[in-house]
């Protein structure tokens, strides 16, 4: 059985220093003109093809007309994705509640970007006819609480 949470917002987010641009990207501060055709051709740090984020994505990029940028580098690890943006050029799509220390810190740069559709949202997953332990049932209720304070 499946129980969904609610979507969560996700930004586009570039390195906020370490080259010419000084305190932020040439693309930031407005609204990119030309959405993902701007950002086909420079650097993003991409996370692996099964998480849902990078779905999002690649049905982006196909849905303008565009393949999926050349210039990348795939990784698992968030801490060095944050830790490429943060020393290169490269764009990435991270969820808002990943960079935010890092944006509010002006590491990062969120991107305006029009026409990106929500990553989806995430639920919880229960086997049918089982019944959860004491511990298991505490923790899908605060899951819960912790949803609905988000709603």
């Amino acid at each position: 059985m499946m129980q969904r949470l609610g979507v969560r917002p996700c930004g586009w987010t570039l390195s906020g220093g370490g080259f010419d641009h000084g305190a932020g990207h040439g693309l930031s501060g407005r609204p990119v003109e030309g959405g993902l055709r701007a950002l086909a051709n420079i650097p993003w740090v991409l996370q692996p093809a099964a998480n849902p984020t990078r779905a999002v994505l690649e049905a982006a990029f196909h849905e303008a007309g565009l393949p999926m940028p050349r210039n990348q580098v795939e990784s698992v690890s968030v801490f060095a994705i944050l830790h490429l943006l943060q020393s290169s050029e490269a764009v990435a799509l991270l969820p808002l509640s990943v960079v935010a220390d890092h944006l509010k810190g002006g590491l990062l740069t969120k991107l305006d970007v029009e026409g990106l559709p929500a990553v989806p949202g995430f639920g919880i997953l229960t086997r049918r006819g089982e019944t959860l332990g004491p511990r298991a049932e505490h923790f899908l209720a605060l899951l819960r609480r912790r949803n609905a304070e988000r709603s």
